[in-house]
C-alpha cells in the first residue's frame, strides 16, 4: 500500500488541479458542460499521476500499476459524487479559491489568522483545500471544503469540545483573512476515497456561527498558553479519543489507568 500522507497528497494534487482549471476558466458548473468538466477531470487526475510518480519512488513498487488504478477510480469515483451533489444543491455554489493559503510565504497569500490581543496573541498560517462561493451576482456566502484521505466520520461536537478545530479556524480565515465581506455558512468535510461527506459543521444560524468561533478562539489560547507554561497534562477529554491517536507508544495513558484501576 501506499504511504497514507502520499496517498492523500495526490488526491489533493488533483483536485486543486481540476478546480483550479475550472476558476480559470470560469466554469461554474459541472452540469453545464459535462463533457468538458470531465475531460479537464481526468485530465488532472492524470497530472497528478505523473506528479506523484515524478516525486515519489512509486514507480519501483512492483504493485504499482493496481495501485495507479485504484486512485484513479477512487478519484473518478469522487467525480461522480461531486456531480450528485451539484445535482442535490438547493442553490448552486462554485469553486472560487482552491488552496487558499493565509499566513503563508507563498505569493500571494492572505494575512495570517490573528486571535487573541496584546502578548497573547496566537498567529495561525494555513491553506484551505477549497472555497465555494454562491452564485448569486455579488455572491458573498461562502463554503469550505476540505479534502480527507481516508474515511472516518467527524462530528461538529469534535469542535465544541477542542479535538478538532480544523474546520472552525478556516471559516474565520476565510473571513478575517481571504475576504472580509464574506459570509462563511457551511463547513464540509469531503472524503475522496469513499467520494461521501464525512462531516459537516452548519455556520448558517449566525447566533450559532459566534457561538462556536468564540468556542474555538478560547481552546486555541488555552493550549498555546499551557504549551508556553510547559504543561503537557495527560488528560483525554473523552473516551474514545485514544483509540485512533498516533502517539500511543510514547504516551502515559496506559501506564496511569493501570496506576489508577490498582488502587
Amino acid at each position: 500500500e501506499l504511504d497514507a500522507r502520499i496517498l492523500g497528497e495526490t488526491y489533493h494534487k488533483a483536485l486543486e488541479l481540476f478546480y483550479q482549471k475550472m476558476i480559470d476558466g470560469k466554469i461554474d458548473s459541472l452540469n453545464g458542460d459535462l463533457e468538458k468538466s470531465e475531460l479537464l477531470y481526468r485530465e488532472s487526475v492524470q497530472e497528478a499521476i505523473a506528479w506523484l510518480e515524478s516525486e515519489s519512488r512509486v514507480v519501483d513498487n512492483q504493485f504499482w500499476q493496481y495501485l495507479k488504478k485504484e486512485i484513479e477510480f477512487r478519484l473518478m469515483r469522487f467525480f461522480e459524487y461531486e456531480i450528485e451533489r451539484e445535482n442535490k444543491a438547493k442553490e448552486p455554489f462554485k469553486a472560487s479559491r482552491v488552496e487558499a493559503a493565509f499566513g503563508m510565504d507563498d505569493l500571494g497569500s492572505a494575512g495570517p489568522l490573528v486571535l487573541g490581543s496584546g502578548e497573547n496573541q496566537v498567529f495561525i498560517r494555513g491553506k484551505i483545500d477549497r472555497v465555494d462561493v454562491d452564485c448569486q451576482p455579488g455572491g458573498r456566502r461562502v463554503k469550505v471544503i476540505d479534502y480527507k484521505a481516508g474515511s472516518s466520520y467527524i462530528s461538529s461536537q469534535e469542535a465544541f469540545a477542542g479535538r478538532n478545530l480544523q474546520m472552525p479556524i478556516y471559516m474565520m480565515a476565510a473571513r478575517r483573512c481571504l475576504d472580509k465581506d464574506s459570509e462563511p455558512v457551511e463547513g464540509v468535510y469531503l472524503s475522496v476515497s469513499s467520494g461521501k461527506p464525512i462531516g459537516k459543521i452548519d455556520f448558517a444560524d449566525s447566533e450559532k456561527r459566534e457561538e462556536i468561533l468564540k468556542v474555538t478562539e478560547k481552546h486555541v489560547l488555552n493550549y498555546v498558553a499551557a504549551i508556553g507554561e510547559g504543561k503537557f497534562n495527560v488528560a483525554p477529554n473523552g473516551n474514545t479519543v485514544c483509540d485512533s491517536c498516533g502517539h500511543k507508544l510514547i504516551c502515559r495513558i496506559s501506564e496511569m489507568k493501570s496506576t489508577t484501576d490498582s488502587r
